[in-house]
């Protein structure tokens, strides 16, 4: 029996399913990667975004505080409970404290970096620029963090987040949704 844990900090939930759900039924096959919901810990706010016809299963866990690194402690105290239950354990996360508990035998981790996009600093031009990408021709269209994560490959979804919150005219409000404020 397989159980997967999630990074919700760090890896943005629409990822998951676009990018490394596959990679995980290839990892448990013969098992069914239907009969395998995701464990999905954070303690901030995300988003999964609309996709017709989507039917996804998934367990969300939120932390009990914002302290920094609570995911990871509940992701790493689940895990052993999980492993002492003679489960296999998948960790999708880019943190590098999971690479300490990996072993053949229980625990495989997962890492998630977007590919083929050059590293973008992390500057009000460039997100400003990023958001104005995404939306394209459609002004009417909601951007949010996760949207951002694959302009900023290198920077973690939390980083991105302090950022604009240190920025006057770039603003994210409670859902994560992304503005800029014209002043």
């Amino acid at each position: 029996m397989w159980e997967v844990f999630l990074d919700g900090d760090n890896i943005p939930i629409d990822h998951y399913y676009r990018d490394i759900q596959q990679k995980v039924q290839n990892i448990i096959h013969p098992y069914v990667i239907e009969n395998v919901v995701p464990n999905i810990y954070s303690q901030s706010n995300m988003v999964l975004k609309y996709t017709s016809t989507r039917d996804v299963k998934m367990r969300l866990y939120c932390c009990k505080t914002t302290n920094k690194n609570a995911t990871d402690a509940q992701i790493l105290f689940n895990a052993g409970k999980a492993v002492s239950e003679g489960k296999r354990v998948i960790i999708i996360s880019n943190d590098k404290i999971f690479t300490e508990i990996e072993n053949d035998n229980n625990i495989i981790i997962i890492t998630h970096n977007i590919e083929n996009k050059k590293k973008t600093k992390l500057r009000k031009n460039t997100i400003i620029k990023a958001i104005n990408e995404i939306k394209g021709s459609d002004l009417s269209k909601d951007i949010y963090l996760c949207d951002l994560c694959d302009y900023f490959p290198s920077h973690q979804m939390s980083t991105i987040r302090e950022y604009i919150n240190s920025l006057h005219d770039i603003r994210l409000n409670g859902n994560d949704c992304v503005y800029v404020v014209n002043y």
